[in-house]
């Protein structure tokens, strides 16, 4: 094998691993921001909803009137019992 020989083929085994390198870290990039994606959603998901079980429209009143009775319930269920 000439020198030349030996040299092209050293080059081309150090361009496929400089390729491959690059794609490993684009490949890490994305993964983490798939990560961070799948953090925001479960978190979403996680979050607790609301929702009025009774049918039909209620006025602004009615709707202070239970969410103060949704929060006294909670304050009332966090207390220590004795």
């Amino acid at each position: 094998m000439s020198p030349s020989t030996l040299e092209q083929a050293v080059d081309k085994v150090i361009k496929s691993t400089e390729i491959t390198m690059q794609n490993a870290i684009l490949l890490q990039q994305e993964v983490n921001q798939l990560r961070a994606a799948n953090q925001c959603l479960k978190r979403k998901r996680e979050a607790s909803r609301y929702f009025i079980a009774t049918g039909g429209s209620l006025t602004g009143a009615e709707g202070q009137q239970k969410a103060q009775e949704h929060e006294e319930q909670l304050q009332e269920s966090s207390r220590p019992q004795t």
